[in-house]
């Protein structure tokens, strides 16, 4: 267990890192313990992101995470090799009590959204050549092979 600051810094650190969409954090544990203080220190670190409070909708853990097994069984979810923590959990899912990392998982499918299309992909790539086409700076000279 962490203490607010440990918290708040770890959570700055992993948003700077991996530019998520949205944090979700539980509904009573973020208004009670850490909405003030993200605002507040998104404010001082000039660091802003989107924060989603969601509800266990009364439902257990265990429960939450049973909401995932389609996706399991899809292949729709994968763990990296070094994701020893969640790779435990999922190894122990049912003979363990140690289920915090699936539990927060299992928010996924609420917040997740679908990629974008091939087609979507190529037309955005085709403006950006269309846009591009004409402008030449260094900066474009860096980036036109990317396009």
């Amino acid at each position: 267990s962490w203490e607010q600051p440990e918290f708040v810094n770890f959570l700055f650190q992993q948003v700077q890192k991996w530019n998520p969409r949205m944090v979700v954090i539980e509904g009573v544990l973020f208004s009670h313990l850490y909405q003030h203080w993200l605002v507040r220190e998104m404010s001082s670190r000039r660091v802003r992101f989107n924060i989603e409070a969601v509800s266990t909708r009364q439902k257990a853990k265990a429960e939450r995470i049973m909401g995932l097994a389609h996706y399991f069984e899809a292949g729709q979810i994968f763990f990296h090799q070094e994701q020893h923590d969640i790779i435990q959990e999922f190894k122990e899912f049912g003979a363990s009590d140690n289920i915090h990392i699936l539990d927060a998982l299992a928010y996924g499918p609420e917040f997740w959204r679908n990629p974008p299309s091939p087609e979507i992909v190529r037309n955005i790539r085709t403006a950006n050549s269309v846009i591009m086409q004409d402008r030449h700076t260094g900066y474009s000279q860096m980036y036109d092979d990317d396009i």
